[in-house]
């Protein structure tokens, strides 16, 4: 087993594996959204995204979708700044690196900005479809963007009484969604 301490302004969020090459591993942190990478196993580990700025403290670390055809194709989603709900002037996004996380550009998926990305996966048998699942204050959705994330409608949502509603997960098999979520 290998361990890293990211330092005690980090606050370790996921850890993910390349499906290409495994000795290469992200870890996204709960401090704004800082991600790094490691190339060897996690021996050494590098910051590929900075957090963003003035956000403060986070409830979620970031999810992150990493292409199984092509792994320098990196999805990482928005997170959870507090106070609930996140500003609406900006709106929802996700980010995406084409070259292994060097460079990102971000990618608006056309829900209010009183969102945030919570769940990310690529279809597994066509991996220029990508679904990302968002809660907001009152519930939240899935979408779906069938051209490698640059155009998103909505293919689900729901609603909820109370704006503690948490989209915690989703999985794809055999052409089906199949998401879970909690109204706290």
């Amino acid at each position: 087993m290998i361990l890293h301490d990211f330092g005690s302004a980090n606050f370790t969020g996921w850890l993910f594996i390349d499906p290409v090459t495994p000795a290469t591993l992200y870890v996204t942190m709960s401090n704004g959204g800082s991600i790094y990478k490691s190339t060897d196993a996690g021996t050494t580990w590098t910051q590929i995204k900075v957090p963003v700025a003035s956000t403060g403290f986070v409830g979620d670390a970031m999810p992150l979708a990493i292409d199984p055809r092509n792994p320098s194709t990196i999805y990482a989603g928005t997170f959870l700044a507090l106070p609930f709900p996140p500003s609406p002037i900006q709106p929802a996004t996700i980010s995406k690196s084409i070259d292994g996380g060097q460079t990102w550009m971000t990618v608006p998926v056309g829900v209010s900005g009183n969102a945030y990305v919570r769940s990310l996966m690529l279809d597994p048998s066509n991996s220029s479809v990508l679904y990302a699942g968002y809660i907001r204050s009152g519930g939240g959705g899935i979408l779906k963007s069938a051209d490698e994330g640059q155009t998103w409608r909505e293919v689900h949502t729901f609603n909820s009484s109370n704006s503690g509603s948490t989209l915690t997960t989703f999985a794809i098999s055999f052409g089906r969604i199949h998401a879970a979520y909690v109204d706290s």
